[in-house]
């Protein structure tokens, strides 16, 4: 799979449009180099999968600012995007923020099968409630149990720890929603601030 700046030097530099995406294959992109018609599908895209548990992000133009890459793939006939996944480049790793699709079966399956490969792959992690989070478990995708290592990975969110390995936090100030999360995080950052906290009070 091509990563982002592959993706670049093989294409081009400007805006992308449905056209230009190579079909049954993943591509990283910036959202901000999407054109207007991808942006809209996108977000068409968000609307779809959120609906019904709760749309935390309010427009396209706070989509387009407060996420920067996304993961997409066409597989049909036509030249648009069927799933995405956006992420956050963060200390402990690839985040999985927002993922979707058309409600198509077989997007659907691309989607699940990809978020899986990712999520059992060292360096990417992310959070997971609803019907998504039991394919994930039903996945044998590992899971951070650690209320510790949760709570220093989402530092500066307040959550309550329900004691099974799920957690409750609020979502963007507009819902609460119990979630799990599951992956590899980069270990080291974690282990790094412990022991930074223990030299801190010794010292």
């Amino acid at each position: 799979m091509k990563n982002y700046i592959q993706y670049l030097q093989e294409f081009y530099l400007d805006e992308k449009s449905a056209e230009e995406f190579p079909k049954g294959e993943w591509v990283d992109v910036q959202l901000d180099e999407l054109d207007d018609d991808l942006i809209k599908k996108l977000w068409n895209l968000y609307e779809i999968t959120y609906k019904d548990i709760g749309l935390t992000v309010e427009n396209i133009i706070q989509l387009r600012t407060k996420y920067k890459i996304v993961k997409l793939i066409d597989i049909d006939d036509d030249p648009e995007p069927d799933a995405f996944i956006i992420y956050k480049i963060t200390s402990f790793g690839n985040k999985l923020a927002l993922l979707g699709s058309d409600g198509n079966k077989n997007s659907k399956k691309f989607l699940i099968l990809k978020a899986l490969d990712l999520l059992k792959t060292n360096g990417w992690y992310g959070e997971a409630s609803h019907k998504f989070a039991e394919i994930l478990a039903s996945g044998n995708t590992p899971i951070v149990k650690n209320e510790e290592d949760v709570r220093k990975i989402l530092k500066g969110k307040e959550i309550i720890w329900n004691g099974d390995g799920s957690y409750n936090r609020n979502i963007s100030g507009k819902i609460n929603v119990d979630k799990i999360m599951f992956g590899r995080p980069i270990k080291w950052k974690i282990i790094f601030n412990i022991l930074m906290k223990y030299l801190k009070n010794i010292i």
